[in-house]
């Protein structure tokens, strides 16, 4: 769509039969009470300006110049709305900043003036039309060079003063604080194609550029000098530093609406996946829709042409691309080596393409024996008026849109799982998991095996289970039962029996496929779909395990006598044990703050007791500290109840006050515990 609207724009400028207005020679309209006109104009302003600019418009502006309608394309209505503006004053070439003293011919021989009027504070405002002092000679448009908030460069305001001023910042203020609406970021880039047609750009290059910041968000690099209302154009500049190092600026036009942009189209193919045997059919429905195209076809109607759009269907295997069999409606597709197509124009329609519409059908494809893709396409195309051949089309353009489904062959899919995940039991006490496993889209003929294992402190052990009614068998370390099926899919169920020890143990499920003869498959396609789901796995935990960090119930206090130097204190944190199991479990305690970390290691703590671990405060300055007292298991994941493991002690160091009478006594040491 954007490249379309560069070709036409292209066309409009540059094509010898086609009339241009000049700068100078516009319709005007010179008022002084255009007040309702401006109440009108203010009001659209303070829309676009989230209410804080509302009285922008005003019959003379700070210059004393006087009010100005005018339109840039006074002969071609089509677009006399979109270069229709409202300045101040009359239009010039000021010989203060340009140095010719007078006006320049367009390629056409029309006359144009640099500026077509002034602002509200009485900047310059700038014809985009005027030819350009130095021409883009059909380069990329350098959005990616735009200058941000050029308003803030002095560099900028030093080589164009004429489009500053000490008050008109107050619009872009607004969208530099508040961020610009979406509507007005279209009528930007808009300009941006219409101001790189005009400076000799190549306009097709910004296509390419719609990820560069200043397309994204204009707000902090289009300097605008004239706000747009809903019924007359805006008018922005933008600066670049040039391959000579000097500083050039271009005007953007900002049209009351977004031009041609706000078209939108559509294409679905559903549903996105698809499985069958191998050889057989499988069908999708395609759907294209198209929204607000009466301005492209407007546009186009105006070079004698239609537009519409033109659909295709690719089925991409191994072996390469191949065209589909589809219609739509009463079309039926076209084939090329590679693809499909149908051409939705007036010519093939009856005559019309409505704005907004949409189409839908169904086409099949024949299930390869490896996944393959169909892509639809969507592409935005023209012809010469009530013709169906087609002119051109673009696969750089927003309009151009894709679909994409897949096609699979049925792939066997075996998975295995253990219920509950976790258990916990006293050491020595048995307890039983639930073991499932379930199988689809399964080879007749062929089979599985599902293998047990459980790892213990002791190692690696075969397990008792049963599934669907058969007894494991069991190995050096693990356990097994193998299942031939011609079930295309289905489910056992079965018990899986362990013994719980001192430290955590991990019951471990697989299931592997297996071919006619028994022989364990690779657990990866095409043999298992997927492979994430054929092994789960099961804790045991030993209960009862509970260490803690005996809490400070308030904050400690310490007091430096009077006259000590380098004095030193010690805290005592206690832990302690409040299971009942009676089985060892070795034990690590870390005291850390900001006197430094103290580490205990020990082979447990008895049940119902406690242990006090002193921490030293050697010279401390005064304030206060949070030391951190924790005690776990070696095996942390052993601990019952990890919410009381750690505990924070607040530290408070204060001064004492000095004795009333007698010595002082050096060497003091205190000590302080939890209890």
């Amino acid at each position: 769509m954007k490249r379309l609207l560069a070709l036409l724009l292209a066309a409009l400028f540059f094509l010898s039969e086609v009339a241009l207005a000049a700068g100078g020679t516009f319709k005007e309209v010179v008022d002084p009470g255009l007040l309702g006109f401006t109440d009108t104009l203010n009001r659209d302003v303070s829309e676009i300006t989230y209410g804080r600019i509302n009285n922008y418009f005003t019959p003379k502006n700070t210059s004393n110049d006087v009010l100005r309608l005018g339109t840039l394309f006074p002969y071609l209505p089509e677009f006399e709305d979109y270069f229709r503006y409202a300045v101040w004053g009359p239009w010039h070439t000021d010989p203060r900043w340009d140095g010719t003293g007078g006006i320049k011919y367009d390629v056409l021989g029309h006359p144009r003036a640099r500026y077509i009027g002034f602002g509200k504070y009485g900047e310059s405002i700038g014809n985009v039309f005027y030819p350009p002092d130095y021409n883009g000679n059909n380069r990329p448009y350098p959005l990616e060079n735009f200058i941000s908030e050029p308003r803030k460069n002095k560099a900028v305001k030093d080589a164009f003063p004429q489009f500053f001023s000490n008050y008109q910042n107050y619009i872009n203020g607004v969208y530099i604080k508040k961020g610009m609406p979406d509507d007005l970021k279209k009528r930007i880039r808009t300009g941006y194609y219409i101001s790189a047609s005009a400076n000799g750009y190549d306009p097709y290059s910004i296509i390419e550029k719609t990820k560069a910041p200043a397309f994204e968000d204009p707000a902090p690099y289009v300097h605008i000098v004239l706000p747009p209302t809903n019924e007359t154009m805006g008018s922005g500049l933008v600066f670049h530093k040039g391959r000579d190092g000097r500083i050039y600026y271009m005007s953007v036009p900002i049209p009351p609406e977004p031009l041609l942009l706000d078209g939108e189209d559509w294409i679905e193919i559903t549903p996105k996946e698809q499985t069958g045997q191998t050889g057989t059919p499988v069908q999708f429905e395609l759907k294209v829709r198209w929204e607000r195209i009466e301005n492209i076809q407007k546009l186009a109607g105006m070079f004698g042409l239609d537009f519409g759009f033109q659909v295709t269907l690719a089925h991409k295997t191994k072996s390469g691309s191949y065209p589909v069999d589809f219609k739509i409606d009463s079309l039926t597709a076209s084939k090329l080596a590679t693809k499909s197509y149908i051409n939705l124009l007036p010519a093939t329609l009856g005559g019309t393409l409505p704005p907004n519409g949409e189409k839908a059908t169904t086409f099949t494809v024949t299930v390869q024996n490896a996944p393959t893709e169909v892509v639809a396409e969507i592409f935005p195309i023209w012809t010469v008026k009530g013709k169906k051949d087609l002119l051109s089309f673009f696969t750089v353009d927003p309009l151009y849109k894709t679909a994409k489904a897949t096609v699979k062959p049925f792939m066997p899919d075996y998975a295995v799982q253990l219920t509950p995940s976790e258990r916990t039991a006293k050491p020595g006490d048995e307890v039983n998991f639930n073991l499932t496993v379930s199988w689809k889209d399964h080879p007749a003929g062929q089979g599985f095996r599902v293998i047990l294992a459980y790892q213990t402190p002791q190692g690696k052990l075969p397990v008792d289970f049963t599934l669907g009614g058969k007894t494991a068998t069991k190995g050096r370390d693990v356990s097994y039962v193998s299942n031939m099926t011609n079930q295309l899919e289905g489910s056992l169920s079965g018990t899986v029996r362990v013994k719980a020890y001192d430290k955590t143990s991990t019951l471990i499920a697989q299931v592997i496929p297996l071919d006619r003869n028994g022989s364990p498959l690779p657990i990866q396609p095409p043999y298992d779909g997927d492979p994430k789901d054929n092994e789960a796995k099961a804790v045991v935990k030993p209960t009862g395990v509970d260490y803690a960090a005996v809490p400070f119930k308030e904050p400690v206090k310490l007091y430096i006598p009077y006259g000590v130097n380098n004095p030193s204190f010690r805290i005592i944190p206690h832990f302690e044990r409040l299971d009942g199991i009676p089985v060892n479990v070795p034990y690590t305690i870390t005291i850390r703050g900001a006197f430094g970390t103290v580490t205990k290691q020990g082979d447990n703590i008895p049940n119902h007791q406690s242990i006090g671990v002193p921490y030293p405060i050697v010279n401390p300055p005064l304030g206060t500290y949070q030391v951190t007292a924790e005690i776990w298991p070696v095996q942390k994941d052993l601990d019952v109840n990890p919410a009381n493991n750690r505990t924070v002690i607040t530290v408070i160091v204060e001064k004492a006050p000095p004795p009333e009478k007698g010595p002082v006594q050096r060497g003091i040491h205190v000590e302080l515990g939890s209890k």
